[in-house]
């Protein structure tokens, strides 16, 4: 695997058409760490490749979790396509998942005499799980359990540097859910949903809703964000999240970016969860 993703991102460095990024984030909570490695190449001004690799270590999981991704960005002056392809192999929890996001972004206003803009964004997700699913009456067997999701919201732009982000998705499991307990899968919901937590989520969210604002400094070259969510879950014993998220993201020099973030998560009737992230990139 190690392999495979040096030679890759050796073939992307050896692209000289466009920027080159690479990244690496580290995630800390009480209940689980995850270490991301991330390479992107601008191929030319619309069309941007990468390749992301997750390793994460949870308490309710035996073994470490891999996940492969390959995010792939069309972008013009009217509009945004992104398709993200994933997959976690079967090393943790004899489970394993496959997987795409895909989202269009359109802008639909531009005032230059404000300097202002807004945009509406919709983005649409699948996974499948291949894991012990536990149903009332039937007990645990290992199957096949998909489900997709649906996104869309609103962002507003003015000056290029105050964005204001209000937005919602909604779950839909087509392999059923009302007679599921559990799914004992290895499956990060946010690798289909935007649900603004750091949390690795291992449960079945029911929908979210949430706002962002974020506003860029030039006099600290950083770029800042506020978000707010509320996640609902399926399962009746988990409670509504509120996830509360501080990020910046700070030029050190003219090609080397640091990103820290802090969530802390509220969970009625349960213990609050505090997350922590730090990240380094650098683009040439």
């Amino acid at each position: 695997m190690r392999k495979i993703f040096f030679i890759f991102v050796l073939c992307l460095s050896s692209l000289s058409a466009g920027a080159f990024e690479i990244s690496e984030g580290f995630v800390y909570s009480k209940d689980f760490w995850q270490n991301n490695v991330a390479v992107s190449q601008d191929i030319n001004y619309m069309l941007n490749v990468g390749l992301n690799f997750d390793i994460a270590e949870h308490d309710d999981i035996s073994h470490h979790i891999y996940t492969f991704s390959l995010p792939l960005m069309f972008r013009t002056e009217r509009l945004g396509l992104y398709l993200r392809p994933f997959i976690v192999p079967d090393n943790a929890n004899d489970a394993s998942a496959y997987g795409a996001k895909a989202s269009l972004t359109l802008n639909i206003k531009h005032d230059e005499v404000d300097n202002s803009s807004s945009s509406v964004f919709l983005s649409a997700g699948f996974a499948n799980q291949n894991a012990y699913v536990t149903k009332v009456g039937l007990g645990s067997q290992k199957e096949d359990f998909k489900q997709m999701v649906y996104e869309g919201g609103l962002v507003f732009d003015y000056f290029d540097m105050y964005f204001f982000e209000i937005s919602g998705n909604m779950f839909d499991y087509i392999s059923g859910i009302s007679d599921v307990e559990n799914v004992a899968g290895v499956l990060d919901q946010q690798n289909i949903a935007s649900l603004d937590t750091l949390n690795y989520v291992l449960s079945l969210p029911k929908s979210s809703i949430g706002a962002k604002i974020k506003w860029n400094s030039e006099a600290s070259q950083s770029s800042n964000t506020i978000s707010y969510k509320y996640i609902e879950f399926k399962e009746h014993d988990i409670s509504p999240h509120h996830s509360v998220m501080f990020s910046t993201l700070v030029m050190l020099k003219y090609n080397l970016y640091i990103n820290l973030a802090y969530n802390h998560i509220f969970i009625s009737s349960q213990k609050d969860k505090d997350i922590f992230k730090g990240a380094i990139s650098l683009k040439f």
